[in-house]
């Protein structure tokens, strides 16, 4: 038993770890080791194109484009970041933190358009810009 003890202290099965410890081991195993293959690529280099307020600023389709669309907050901008390995895609933590039709070129050479759009519902933002939207 005294064995058992020893080998279960040496593998730190068992120990007490400090709120440091655990982070850094969440880091370690959800981001550090992330890195997908999309689009034929690894980790896919993420250019932004254009972000656009009106039809007319929109780029025309000259790539494939994937658009990602969903209610407010609910992690639009998060999911490209994920798909790409990159964090490039502005996050925020406030419903309506992407007010503008988002273009990124998706690879190296660009072999993929992801279009991040505005979501519906509650937003937090100035009524004056919200009037706009209208």
């Amino acid at each position: 038993s005294e064995g058992i003890k020893g080998y279960l202290r040496k593998q730190g099965l068992g120990a007490s770890t400090t709120r440091k410890q655990r982070r850094d081991e969440w880091l370690r195993m959800t981001q550090h080791a992330y890195a997908p293959e999309f689009a034929n690529q690894l980790k896919p280099r993420m250019n932004l194109w254009t972000a656009a307020t009106e039809e007319t600023q929109m780029p025309l389709p000259r790539l494939p484009e994937i658009a990602i669309v969903g209610r407010s907050n609910c992690g639009k901008s998060t999911i490209i970041n994920q798909l790409s390995g990159r964090y490039s895609a502005k996050l925020g933590s406030m419903p309506g933190s992407t007010q503008d039709v988002v273009f990124w070129k998706i690879g190296n050479p660009p072999v993929l358009c992801m279009v991040d759009l505005p979501g519906y519902g509650f937003a937090h933002a100035k009524e004056a810009a919200r009037t706009q939207w209208q």
